[in-house]
């Protein structure tokens, strides 16, 4: 999910075991591996490499989780990036 009012919601809950069911995660974690996709695309830029070994869940839609991705962090770093002009599109 990427819109600030899903963002917004799920930062206000004190888990999201309702976005996924079954699992009781800290509210937190999904911001730390957005936080991570953005550093190791960050890195990338500058140096050629970078890596983040929790990101990737791309399953995510703008308005739902689906699976177990709760957030599409490279989406999100993408459209940070882009907003701070390190990015662009080609199309």
């Amino acid at each position: 999910m990427s819109t600030p009012s899903v963002a917004a919601a799920l930062s206000a809950a004190p888990c999201c075991g309702s976005v996924c069911p079954g699992q009781r995660l800290s509210s937190a974690v999904p911001l730390w591996v957005i936080g991570g996709t953005l550093e190791a695309t960050r890195a990338a830029l500058s140096g050629g490499l970078g890596v983040n070994l929790a990101g990737g869940t791309h399953h995510a839609f703008a308005e739902h989780g689906e699976g177990y991705c709760i957030f599409h962090d490279m989406v999100i770093s993408l459209r940070r990036l882009r907003r701070e002009g390190a990015a662009f599109s080609d199309y």
